[in-house]
C-alpha cells in the first residue's frame, strides 16, 4: 500500500530505478497506475514500465550474477566466466562460491597458480567447505603434486561423507600412481554413492585393467555401458580389456562399437590396428592404423604402431624410420638424451657416440650392430648398461671405448651421436643384413664358464643341461602374456637324462622348492650368480648349458648373442622382433621359436618343445 504523496512516490521510483533496485521501482508504478490511471506522469510512468518490461533478462542478471556466472562457465566460456568472477568478487569479496568458480576457470585455462590461489581463498572464506577442497585437490593433481591433492580430497570426503565426485577424483590420483587397490576402493566408494556414476565404473574398469584383473574390468566396463551405451570411451576401454584377456574376437566387436560411435577417435583406431594385429589381419591393421593418423597426424603413437607393424612383416626400410616416432610416445621407450651433436645416420670416417636407450634385452640384441657401426665410422665410443660392459669389451673391437648409463661423455669426443635402437635406419634394410652377427656375436668366459659346468656336473649325474627361464618383468602392453608356470615347464622337459638349471632372474627359490615337493623335479639354482646384477656370469652359466628353454625375455636375447641353442615360448601375439610365423629368429640363427596357436594356451608349445628335446 502507497503512502504519501504522488510527488514522493514518483520520486522514490525513480530513486530505486537509479539503484537498480527494478523489482521494488516495479511494484510502486504497478499501484500507481491502479490509483491515478489517466494521470499524465503516472502514464509517463508506465511508459518506464513498459521499458523495464522490455529489458527483462538484463534485469534477471542485474538481480542473480552468480546464476548468470554459473551459465557463462557451463557454456565452456572460461576467459569470460574468470572475468565476470573477479568483477563479482569486487564486489562481494567473500564469496566462496564466486571464487570456486574462479579457481575452476582458472584451471580449465590451465593457470594452475591462480586456480590454487582462488580455491585457496575460497577455503580461508570457508574452512568446511568441501567443494573447495575437492576442487583443490584436482587442481594439484593436475600440477602432479599427488601427496597435495590425496590430502585435500580426503578432506573432502570427510567434510561430505557422501561426495562421489570427491571418491572419483581421489581414485584418479592413485590411478596415476599406480596404486591400484586404493585406486579400485576410491571408485567403488564413488560408486556406492552414486550407482549409475559412469566415469567412476569406466574408471574402476581402468583401474582393474592396469591390475591385471581382466575380469572384473570387463564387468566394470559394461556396468558403465549400461548406464551410458553411446559412451565411445568405455567400449574402447572394454576391447583393451578383451584384449589383454586374449578375447580377441569380442575385443574387435567392442573397437569397431567405438569407432562407429566417434568416427574421429583417433585413438580407437590405433587400439583396433593393435587388435588386428593380434589377429593376424594386417592389411586391416594397416588401414586402422592410417585412420588414426588421417584423423590426428601428429599421433605418435600410431606412428610407432605402424612401424611395427612393417617390422613385423619384414619391410625394414621403412618400418625402422616409423619406428622413430618412438621419442615422441607417452610411454614404453626410453629416456631420449639430449645433443649439441647431430644424429649419426652413416656418415664415413667420423667419431661416433652410440648411446643405449631401452631395457637390458633390447641393448644386446640392438648390440648385433655395434660391429657395422664401427667398420664406418672412425672411432666408436659405446655407452650401455653397466652389467654388460665386460661382455662388450670382450666380445667387441679392442678400439671401440665404453662407458656406462651413469657416466658422462664429452660431447667434444665425438661428432655425432645415435641411440641403439635407431642403427636399423641405415644398418639393416632387409633381411639378408641380419646374416652377418645372426650366429652369435657375445663371448662369454671360458674359465668361469668351465667352472661352472663342472659345479652342475658334481650336483647331479645327468649329462645335458637345459637352462630354464619361465617369467618376463617387461611393463610393456601385453607382456603379461609371456609368462607361464615353472610347473608347467618343468613338467614337459623333466627327462631321464636332462637337469633343468634356473637361469630365472627374481627370487624364485620359493616356486623351486614347492615344484621339488610336488613334483620331486629337481631345478639347481647356483647361488654365485646374481642373474639379475651378474650378467657376465649369466652369460657363462648360459654357456655351461646344452640349451636353453625360455619365455620371451632378456634370458633369450644373451643366449642367441652367445651362440646357445634356444627354443623360446611365445605368446599368441608375440613381439614385432619374432615375425609373423616363422620358427626361426632372423636376429638369431641358434634360436627356434615355438608359438601358441590360441591364446593363452600353452599346451601347444609345450608338446612342441617336449618333441623338438625328444629329437
Amino acid at each position: 500500500m502507497l503512502t504519501g504523496s504522488l510527488e514522493k512516490n514518483l520520486q522514490k521510483a525513480k530513486s530505486l530505478v537509479k539503484k537498480q533496485e527494478f523489482e521494488a521501482a516495479y511494484q510502486i508504478y504497478i499501484e500507481m497506475l491502479g490509483l491515478f490511471p489517466k494521470n499524465p506522469r503516472v502514464r509517463a510512468a508506465a511508459k518506464r514500465l513498459d521499458s523495464l518490461l522490455s529489458q527483462e533478462l538484463y534485469v534477471k542478471r542485474q538481480f542473480d550474477p552468480i546464476d548468470e556466472l554459473l551459465k557463462v562457465y557451463e557454456s565452456g566460456d572460461l576467459t569470460n566466466a574468470k572475468k565476470l568472477s573477479m568483477r563479482i568478487l569486487d564486489a562481494q569479496p567473500d564469496n566462496v562460491d564466486v571464487w570456486s568458480i574462479l579457481g575452476a576457470a582458472c584451471n580449465g585455462l590451465g593457470q594452475h597458480e591462480d586456480a590454487t590461489k582462488a580455491f585457496e581463498q575460497a577455503i580461508k572464506i570457508d574452512k568446511k567447505n568441501a567443494l573447495a577442497f575437492n576442487n583443490l585437490g584436482v587442481v594439484y593433481h593436475g600440477q602432479g603434486l599427488f601427496d597435495e591433492a590425496i590430502d585435500a580430497l580426503q578432506y573432502a570426503t570427510s567434510l561430505k561423507e557422501d561426495y562421489a565426485e570427491a571418491y572419483f577424483n581421489l581414485g584418479n590420483v592413485y590411478l596415476d600412481q599406480e596404486d591400484w587397490s586404493r585406486a579400485i576402493a576410491s571408485y567403488n566408494n564413488a560408486i556406492t554413492i552414486k550407482p549409475d556414476y559412469s566415469k567412476a565404473l569406466n574408471n574402476l574398469g581402468s583401474a582393474f585393467q592396469k591390475n591385471g584383473k581382466f575380469v572384473e574390468a570387463v564387468a566394470a566396463f559394461e556396468k558403465a555401458l549400461a548406464v551410458a551405451p553411446t559412451h565411445a570411451a568405455a567400449h574402447n576401454n572394454k576391447a583393451l580389456a578383451l584384449q589383454d584377456s586374449g578375447r580377441y574376437e569380442d575385443a574387435l566387436q567392442s573397437c569397431q562399437r567405438a569407432v562407429a560411435l566417434d568416427e574421429n577417435y583417433a585413438e580407437a583406431f590405433k587400439n583396433l590396428g593393435n587388435i588386428f594385429v593380434d589377429l593376424g589381419s594386417f592389411d586391416e591393421a594397416e588401414a586402422a592404423y592410417e585412420k588414426a593418423l588421417s584423423i590426428n597426424s601428429h599421433f605418435p603413437e600410431a606412428t610407432k604402431a605402424l612401424g611395427l607393424l612393417k617390422l613385423r612383416q619384414h619391410a625394414f626400410f621403412e618400418g625402422f624410420r616409423l619406428y622413430e616416432s618412438r621419442w615422441n610416445t607417452k610411454k614404453g621407450n626410453g629416456v631420449e638424451q639430449k645433443f649439441l651433436k647431430p644424429r649419426w645416420i652413416g656418415e664415413d670416417k667420423r667419431p661416433v657416440f652410440l648411446w643405449a636407450e631401452q631395457g637390458i634385452g633390447d641393448e644386446i640384441m640392438f648390440a648385433s650392430l655395434i660391429p657395422d657401426a664401427q667398420e664406418i665410422c672412425s672411432s666408436l665410443i659405446v655407452q650401455c648398461d653397466g652389467r654388460l660392459k665386460p661382455l662388450f669389451e670382450r666380445s667387441f673391437d679392442s678400439s671401440i671405448q665404453y662407458f656406462s648409463k651413469s657416466d658422462h661423455v664429452t660431447e667434444s669426443h665425438f661428432d655425432f651421436q645415435v641411440p641403439f635402437g635407431s642403427l636399423g635406419t641405415f644398418l639393416r634394410n632387409s633381411k639378408a643384413d641380419f646374416q652377418k652377427a645372426s650366429q652369435g656375436y657375445l663371448i662369454h668366459q671360458n674359465d668361469k664358464t668351465e667352472q661352472l659346468n663342472h659345479e652342475l656336473s658334481r650336483l647331479t649325474q645327468k649329462k645335458h643341461f637345459v637352462g630354464i627361464s619361465w617369467k618376463s618383468a617387461s611393463k610393456l602392453e601385453g607382456a603379461h602374456t609371456r609368462s607361464l608356470s615353472l610347473k608347467d615347464l618343468a613338467i614337459c622337459l623333466n627327462g631321464q637324462d636332462l637337469q633343468l638349471v634356473n637361469l630365472q632372474y627374481g627370487d624364485v627359490e620359493e616356486e623351486i622348492l614347492e615344484l621339488k615337493h610336488e613334483c620331486n623335479i629337481e631345478v639347481i639354482t647356483l647361488p654365485q650368480i646374481n642373474k639379475f646384477q651378474d650378467l657376465d656370469g649369466l652369460a657363462s652359466l648360459i654357456a655351461a648349458c646344452n640349451k636353453v628353454v625360455s619365455v620371451d625375455n632378456a634370458t633369450v636375447h644373451l643366449a642367441g648373442a652367445l651362440g646357445v641353442k634356444t627354443h623360446v615360448l611365445l605368446p599368441f601375439n608375440s613381439d614385432w622382433r619374432w615375425g609373423v610365423s616363422e620358427s626361426s629368429s632372423y636376429w638369431y640363427s641358434n634360436v627356434n621359436l615355438v608359438r601358441q596357436k590360441t591364446p593363452n594356451d600353452w599346451n601347444g608349445p609345450l608338446l612342441e618343445i617336449r618333441r623338438q628335446m625328444d629329437n
